[in-house]
């Protein structure tokens, strides 16, 4: 992507400290002379930003002279805008984009902003109304094609072909990274380097590092999304990052080396507290924020409290948290910890089990609970999964309105199969998205997977939702669905089959994709308890006295000699006359001397003669 520095570079003529220091010292003397010298803090303000001051030009603006900037408001209003964006001063580059006024460099400011806040939406549009104007077409083009990559979105780009510049087709390929197209994203990686190695033909061997050094990389991590450990292992030792000059790249290559050998098990064994002193959390990824993007920032923090998480680091998620609010997954980290859990080491089936109890008695603490949910499908474990999940829509129906507990929990519906349930679950979140507003584009990608979720279940209001994302932002497969599109805007079909082997699909079916596998879910009682072990009895080795089998084995039972009726100890027990009195028994001492056997008469209903059926 074509940087802010770069742009502003086309306003000085020099990039040495000393005239730039020699500029700053005359300005400082008009200054003082005239602290209202509109001319002078123009003048101060590109030395002390050539010179990396942008604290002190910051306070120039606010504090020192802001006479300056009211006596000719416009004059400096690139510059402050500029400084703006380094120092993070989001408010004050708010308010100077309504100065703007078209300024072709400080919209080029304003869109750099935007995309590294992580709205897209506002950034896109302004790179399209710069290509529409044709300002510096092919900056603008590979800018645009930079904040789709990293939005994505299924936007086409406008304007231009990949082939026309090596910054195109690395972009191109960008996207087709983020749509997980890499055969595509390799074709272009290779162009792309060709074009490259050409354009840089005779220049400063580090300026033609500098260039060829991020693509290298990115041809690094397709081949390793496809697979190909060896290729990308082999591509990243050829780079020196001693020579690599931004710290954001050396950080990306020194972790994408320790992926590689993580999924070749080359890791096993090895002291997380070393691999956590190479990438020098947790001061590396601060030093190199300026040129990471918001993806390549937050897979690191990820990183970080993985590893300090194996280091026994007290790590805290609440940077990682601030920055990316839709994130839990850092907290869900901090939650196993303190949970007792320790990764890798904690048997897989325990640590459900610990975090299964431990989240179903704190419902409320949402990493904790994503933890709990993580834990138990991993092993498979999908009924307590549901359970935990549903347990905290219950206790607050309020996080439907964000995507990480009512997506799991539709997944976990999918797996199980319980389609009543989630029809039932699209249609709560539907009442809590519903009148919700659209803040950012992850609520737009949530409220956007809901809709084409619920098209099956409810057209009406999957239709209600697709609306309020139109008019939230343009996005070319919603407009078509709701028929207000240009079919140009989709994506081409061949695109979107490219890597799809049908002759395999064909010969293979769907079925070899889908597990059916499902293991019961732990039950888990709340009171600890020992297991009854029973010992195997011991027989003999010869039985003495052993009888053989009965010789009248075959007669019934009635019939054999043995035979004995206990016919008479059950009128024994059930006289005819029914239970005696217990105050006549104790009056003649029945308690203490033994009572004599009844006699055996037959009972009235069998001596009374059977009255023949028919006879009178």
């Amino acid at each position: 992507m074509t940087t802010v520095t770069e742009w502003f570079d086309k306003l000085v003529v020099s990039s040495e400290d000393a005239p730039h220091r020699a500029a700053l010292a005359t300005g400082l003397e008009s200054l003082k002379s005239n602290p209202n010298d509109a001319d002078a803090l123009k003048t101060c303000l590109v030395a002390l930003i050539n010179l990396e001051r942008y604290e002190t030009a910051a306070d120039w603006v606010k504090n020192k002279f802001p006479g300056a900037v009211r006596s000719d408001n416009y004059h400096t209003l690139t510059e402050r805008a500029y400084i703006y964006y380094k120092t993070e001063d989001k408010e004050s580059l708010i308010r100077a984009r309504h100065e703007a006024d078209g300024r072709e460099p400080l919209l080029h400011v304003l869109a750099q902003h935007f995309y590294r806040i992580g709205n897209y939406e506002e950034a896109l549009a302004i790179y399209r109304d710069l290509i529409k104007e044709k300002s510096n077409l092919l900056d603008s083009c590979v800018n645009e094609r930079a904040v789709i990559a990293e939005s994505g979105s299924g936007i086409a780009p406008t304007a231009l072909e990949a082939t026309d510049s090596y910054d195109l087709a690395f972009n191109e390929a960008s996207i087709a990274i983020s749509r997980s197209r890499f055969e595509k994203a390799a074709g272009l990686l290779a162009l792309a380097k060709s074009k490259c190695e050409t354009a840089m033909e005779g220049a400063d061997p580090q300026e033609a590092f500098n260039e060829l050094a991020p693509i290298l990389i990115q041809q690094a991590y397709v081949a390793q999304r496809e697979g190909k450990f060896e290729e990308a292992n082999e591509i990243l030792a050829g780079l020196d990052v001693g020579r690599l000059g931004d710290e954001g790249l050396k950080l990306i290559v020194i972790n994408n080396k320790l992926s590689i050998k993580g999924y070749t098990n080359a890791l096993e064994g090895v002291n997380p507290n070393l691999l956590y002193r190479q990438l020098g959390f947790p001061n590396s990824i601060s030093n190199a924020s300026q040129k990471l993007t918001l993806a390549q920032k937050a897979a690191l923090q990820r990183n970080e409290l993985v590893i300090g998480s194996h280091a026994g680091k007290s790590t805290s998620s609440k940077p990682h948290t601030k920055s990316y609010p839709s994130s839990a997954s850092p907290a869900s980290l901090e939650a196993v910890a303190k949970a007792g859990v320790v990764l890798g080491i904690t048997e897989p089936h325990t640590a459900a089990k610990v975090l299964y109890k431990q989240s179903l008695s704190s419902i409320g603490e949402t990493p904790l609970v994503l933890a709990a949910v993580q834990a138990n499908v991993s092993v498979e474990n999908f009924d307590n999964a549901a359970t935990i999940l549903e347990k905290a829509v219950e206790s607050d129906i309020s996080v439907l309105l964000k995507p990480y507990i009512a997506l799991p929990l539709l997944a976990v519906y999918d797996t199980l199969k319980r389609l009543v349930s989630k029809r039932a679950l699209l249609q709560k979140i539907y009442d809590q998205l519903e009148m919700t507003e659209i803040v950012d584009d992850e609520d737009a990608k949530y409220i956007r997977h809901i809709a084409f979720s619920l098209i099956s279940v409810d057209e009406e209001k999957s239709k209600h939702l697709f609306r309020k994302l139109d008019s939230h932002g343009k996005d070319a497969l919603v407009s078509a669905v709701l028929g207000n599109g240009e079919p140009s805007d989709l994506i081409e079909l061949d695109e979107l089959t490219e890597g799809v082997d049908v002759e395999d699909l064909v010969k293979n079916g769907i079925l070899p994709l889908i597990s059916n596998k499902r293991t019961a879910s732990a039950i888990i009682t709340s009171k600890p308890h020992s297991k009854r072990h029973r010992k195997n009895p011991k027989h003999p080795a010869k039985i003495e006295g052993a009888k053989g089998p009965d010789p009248e084995r075959w007669l019934p039972v009635k019939d054999r000699s043995y035979y004995k009726s206990k016919k008479g100890k059950k009128n024994a027990r059930d006289t005819q006359g029914g239970a005696a009195d217990n105050t006549t028994e104790e009056s003649v001492g029945a308690s203490s001397i033994p009572a004599a056997a009844p006699a055996k008469t037959a009972s009235a209903a069998k001596t009374k003669k059977k009255k023949v059926k028919g006879r009178r």
